[in-house]
């Protein structure tokens, strides 16, 4: 359950705000330990990612990969993609959440390119059923390319609302 807070502008998560608590009961704050206190961690980056899925007994044959809320952004998705793509990957794979991860339409960066062509090899995997690419900055002009690009099947298997 979320508990959320605005301070100064923020929103904090439960645990963050217990962090805030300890700040303030110290003897002595400075502007560092409460900036500190105040700021999550960064998120993992997509290598410590990738270890951590290898990790998991058995992690090839997993079907579902839930990958939501880690702020990876579009660089980030196609490194993923790429890995599920590859031969130490996730051949059966079947669902992939990828929302609420910062993924941009920037069509003139050479990362979307990547991200587009991996996309579609994804999704054109006959046992591949969904990915939720929803709570990112895909926006109109994203949908209209892949309305254009992309055949109706392919589309069906994107959450992107």
């Amino acid at each position: 359950m979320w508990y959320i807070l605005c301070l100064a502008g923020l929103v904090l998560h439960q645990s963050y705000l217990r962090a805030c608590i300890l700040e303030f009961n110290k003897a002595s704050i400075t502007d560092t330990e409460i900036v500190n206190a105040i700021l999550p961690p960064r998120p993992p980056s997509v290598i410590n990612c990738i270890k951590n899925i290898k990790k998991i007994e058995g992690y090839q044959e997993k079907t579902s990969l839930d990958l939501a809320e880690n702020n990876i952004g579009l660089k980030g998705a196609a490194e993923i993609l790429r890995f599920i793509l590859s031969s130490e990957g996730l051949s059966n794979l079947k669902k992939l959440d990828l929302s609420y991860n910062r993924i941009r339409d920037l069509r003139e960066h050479e990362e979307y390119d990547d991200f587009e062509r991996l996309l579609k090899q994804l999704l054109e995997r006959k046992s591949f059923e969904k990915i939720d690419l929803s709570v990112n900055y895909l926006g109109y002009n994203w949908l209209k390319y892949i309305t254009k690009e992309f055949d109706k099947e392919l589309r069906e298997k994107i959450i992107y609302a």
